[in-house]
């Protein structure tokens, strides 16, 4: 007959060295610490003389995620277009951008090529993609964003306002 085997119940604090639990407290305090300060905001590269924009607003209420952060309604991005870094990172691993409807392609050296004729995509198109409009082509024409009226509506609800760049 077989015999029962009892799981063992690990402390993990008895296998590790005081080293070891001293630098995960450290790590922890470090990570703490990161999440309470404001987050780096990435400043977009400037337009050459000579080479063509594109210029959106945002107009969805909740935000929208590109470009490693959240672009709120009244904000503005201008692509520098075919050259600029934000414009390249518009387009997936597949060559779909979120921005405009034409597809980067890939060279005989298997490095991309980003159309410079492009469009942006329209409502239509967005919808189909999102279910909702996004953005749209030009500068924003309504209010702007309040960030104190924004920060009061926050603290009734018990959450922090998003921070916005100034620069943007």
């Amino acid at each position: 007959m077989p015999s029962k085997q009892t799981a063992q119940v690990v402390d993990p604090t008895k296998e590790k060295s005081p080293e070891q639990i001293a630098r995960e407290i450290e790590a922890d305090k470090l990570a703490q610490k990161a999440g309470r300060e404001e987050p780096k905001t990435e400043t977009l590269e400037k337009a050459d003389d000579g080479e063509h924009t594109i210029l959106i607003h945002f107009i969805k209420e909740a935000g929208f995620t590109a470009l490693a952060r959240v672009w709120y309604r009244a904000q503005e991005i201008e692509f520098s277009i075919p050259d600029g870094e934000s414009y390249k990172d518009t387009f997936d691993r597949k060559g779909r951008s979120w921005l405009v409807s034409q597809k980067a392609t890939k060279n005989d050296k298997g490095e991309w090529v980003y159309p410079s004729e492009v469009t942006v995509l329209d409502d239509y198109q967005q919808a189909e993609r999102w279910g909702e409009i996004v953005y749209r082509e030009g500068p924003w024409r309504g209010k702007g964003w309040d960030e104190d009226q924004a920060a009061l509506k926050e603290r009734e609800r018990n959450r922090a306002a998003p921070v916005l760049d100034k620069r943007v």
